[in-house]
């Protein structure tokens, strides 16, 4: 609509060809610029310009093999996944010696070439020996493998151009082709116990290594090719995860059913996501190499589910075929990084956390994920019934309660204050930027502010796409009915 109404027409195709595709920035494939499918290449006689890529298909297999061996007490599992990926994308040959044509700002075609087709077999290994009547010792091991998202491979040629040829705009989100997929190598090694006829608990150690991550890259061109820098994204972040694992389950005795489960989990590595070093490639500063606290990394986490259950003939006919549940969750919060907000280029709206969108504008107070959110707690009741209502037909009406007693649990806070409930901008008198919004609006925006970013979080939702809290108490009633 903004370059409708610059150009100062009223339909797409009136918008100047060139006017369109450098500041409109379509991304299209399988489509024309203006939306209509385009089944090949398409390129404008007048400008030179491509209108059109054709569609991608990607093709992705793999096939899985495993034999089970078993001598004397000992069982083994060994296996082998074969996993074949063809993009049928396109790389560049060398990022940094590019040929350009600025008239048509294109890449010349000689730069690309087709990224090779992927193909790998993964090893899978287990195996397990009773160490007596009730114990039972088990280890695994495997290779896996995954591609990363399509949407950080494929771009138009007019998106790939404006990247990798004469924007030098480093507010651009970088993109990638050509990627390979991420590798895990994963150990296990636990074992089972038997407590009595009717209880057992498993416990297990894990250990699990994951390589070619996807991460930001700046790419410095060669002097000769006239290009500014720009970022890409490549392979290079790994994580490490390990931990144990505990449970312990009671079968049905006296109608009762229960379950405990627990779980240690260090998580560790180079980037948290792909964009985790955007400040320091930027601003053309060492990348971050040391190993920090993942932002998803929970260290203890666990579960308590409790189910009493009537059954056929069981307590009369009002208390027959009904069953209670409930489920008690726990888990420690994740890693967040104590920071200085040195508020810059904002609005009255988002002054409170556009400084958590860009790392730029926050001096880090203490290492990389030095602090850590509070602990959540939740529990979940439901409570179900069936009965027969004809011959053939059975039906369950059952009644779930999330978040039984409407626990307010915080799930992510401002990194200037550690809380939910102060983003430490709008209670802070002492920030220049707060009181010229103020002499600007009205005392009333102090009230609205409160009111839509801190009351509710809005702002922290609109511009990180996450929530401060988790959900109230819902209420939810339904009917199933078995055939």
């Amino acid at each position: 609509m903004e370059t409708l109404e610059t150009n100062g027409v009223t339909d797409l195709k009136d918008v100047p060809l060139t006017t369109y595709i450098t500041s409109g920035r379509p991304n299209n494939y399988g489509y024309d610029i203006y939306g209509n499918k385009a089944e090949n290449d398409q390129v404008d006689a007048a400008t030179g310009f491509q209108t059109a890529d054709a569609p991608k298909n990607p093709l992705f297999g793999s096939f899985y093999i495993q034999d089970k061996i078993e001598y004397k007490d000992l069982i083994i599992n060994a296996g082998l996944r074969y996993d074949y990926f063809d993009s049928e994308g396109r790389r560049l040959k060398d990022p940094q010696n590019l040929t350009y044509d600025a008239q048509f700002r294109t890449i010349d075609e000689s730069n690309w070439e087709d990224t090779p087709t992927f193909k790998e077999v993964s090893p899978r290994l287990g195996f397990s020996f009773p160490v007596n009547e009730r114990t039972v010792f088990y280890m695994q091991y495997g290779k896996f493998i995954q591609m990363p998202q399509l949407i950080d491979q494929f771009n138009s040629s007019s998106e790939y151009n404006r990247w990798y040829a004469g924007s030098g705009n480093a507010d651009l989100t970088p993109i990638g082709s050509g990627l390979d997929p991420t590798r895990t190598t994963s150990y296990e090694i636990g074992f089972r116990q038997q407590i009595s006829s009717v209880a057992a608990f498993d416990i297990a150690g894990f250990y699990r290594n994951v390589k070619g991550q996807v991460q930001i890259e700046r790419i410095l061109p060669e002097a000769s090719t006239g290009l500014p820098p720009f970022s890409i994204l490549s392979n290079g972040d790994f994580a490490t995860t390990k931990g144990f694992e505990l449970s312990m389950t009671l079968r049905r005795i006296n109608r009762l059913q229960a379950q405990l489960s627990y779980t240690l989990t260090q998580a560790e590595g180079t980037g948290s996501s792909s964009n985790a070093a955007v400040g320091a490639v930027e601003q053309d500063a060492p990348r971050p190499t040391t190993i920090n606290p993942l932002d998803f990394n929970q260290v203890h986490r666990g579960s308590i589910i409790a189910d009493y259950r009537f059954g056929r003939n069981d307590g009369g006919p009002i208390l027959q075929n009904l069953g209670v549940n409930a489920l008690f969750t726990f888990n420690s919060g994740h890693p967040y990084t104590f920071a200085q907000s040195d508020v810059g280029q904002v609005n009255a709206y988002d002054a409170g956390v556009s400084y958590m969108n860009d790392t730029r504008s926050r001096r880090a107070l203490e290492a990389v994920g030095g602090s850590t959110t509070p602990f959540n707690y939740n529990f979940d009741l439901r409570v179900d019934k069936s009965f027969t209502v004809t011959q053939g037909l059975g039906a369950t009406l059952y009644m779930r309660v999330n978040n039984l007693f409407n626990t307010r649990n915080v799930i992510n806070v401002y990194n200037t204050t550690g809380n939910a409930e102060d983003d430490g901008f709008i209670f802070n008198e002492n920030v220049p930027q707060r009181n010229a919004f103020v002499n600007a609006n009205g005392e009333e925006y102090l009230d609205v502010y409160e009111a839509i970013n801190i009351k509710n979080g809005q702002s922290y939702w609109d511009q990180l796409g996450l929530q401060l809290w988790g959900h109230p108490r819902q209420i939810f009633f339904g009917l199933k009915l078995n055939y």
